[in-house]
């Protein structure tokens, strides 16, 4: 799969309810067969599957120190944190394909989903996993069109 952000997020940040850098963001890690549908699907509980890890002391992540920079020159918005240092420890045999970063309100059912981060298959060794951002340190960009 590729990094996509759902229809719903993208609306609900332009409408200002969702504000990346004062909302409380969480992410969790799937597996490869989670589904979702980047058009319909609009919180957590909505994904088809959502084939979300389950071993070992896994948990899911708040992230912290969240901000927002605008970049002029390349008619770009900039989303970043600190790195998520680890979920864990992930039991052998899970293969982490990506994860969800979502604004986290009560529960799965009320939970806004935000985007789907590809990690391409990734195996665990049973070791603590950590997430690194983009080469260039973001979660993710919005551009001007």
């Amino acid at each position: 799969m590729a990094n996509y952000m759902f229809q719903s997020a993208l609306l609900s940040i332009i409408e200002g309810d969702i504000v990346l850098d004062t909302d409380d963001i969480r992410v969790a890690l799937v597996g490869a067969s989670h589904s979702s549908d980047a058009d319909a699907d609009t919180v957590v509980g909505d994904a088809n599957t959502l084939d979300e890890c389950d071993r070992g002391s896994y948990a899911r992540v708040a992230l912290a120190n969240e901000a927002t920079t605008r970049e002029d020159g390349s008619d770009r918005v900039i989303f970043t944190s600190d790195d998520i240092t680890t979920f864990g420890d992930l039991e052998v045999g899970f293969t982490v394909a990506g994860a969800i970063f979502y604004k986290h309100v009560t529960n799965d059912s009320d939970s806004p989903l935000l985007w789907f981060y590809d990690l391409t298959n990734t195996p665990t060794n049973g070791e603590a996993f950590g997430l690194d951002k983009h080469g260039d340190g973001h979660w993710m960009k919005f551009t001007r069109v």
